[in-house]
């Protein structure tokens, strides 16, 4: 927990300009749940406040298991972890990422208003079954996911 905690605020330092004299305080929140009809989700949220400046919330470390897939071959779950942090606007966040070697996409789509809820869509080549293996074309669908804060 103290790693996934370290690599937020890293990327959160990382996203602040320094400023002389500032005072910047930085809490975290970790949100955990589940995806409909199967699968788990998991990720934090930085909340970084600098005096006198608006605060900022950045979500990081997406972590998605279990999410069902229907490949080529058949039926599958997939896995996967997102390393890097995206901005929290208006209380929505959105997280894409793409693997130019394996073709495989993952769109997250999120809100953030006490307990969390949003879709996650994975298409593509992607690890199945939580082996080193890949799946050949599968595809999740736009799927449901709830969490809350831990």
């Amino acid at each position: 927990m103290k790693k996934i905690a370290i690599v937020v605020a890293l990327a959160a330092v990382l996203l602040i300009p320094a400023t002389a004299g500032a005072k910047t305080k930085v809490r975290f929140a970790h949100y955990a749940g589940t995806a409909s009809p199967a699968g788990v989700v998991s990720f934090n949220m930085a909340t970084i406040k600098q005096r006198h400046k608006k605060a900022r919330r950045l979500i990081g470390n997406f972590t998605f298991d279990g999410i069902p897939v229907t490949c080529a071959d058949g039926p599958h779950v997939t896995q996967g972890h997102l390393t890097f942090a995206v901005k929290l606007l208006g209380g929505h966040f959105n997280m894409l990422a793409s693997n130019s070697v394996t073709g495989a996409i993952l769109a997250i789509h999120g809100t953030v208003a006490g307990p969390a809820s949003g879709t996650i869509q994975v298409d593509g080549n992607v690890p199945i079954d939580a082996s080193s293996n890949l799946g050949s074309d599968c595809h999740s669908g736009a799927l449901n996911w709830t969490a809350s804060r831990t």
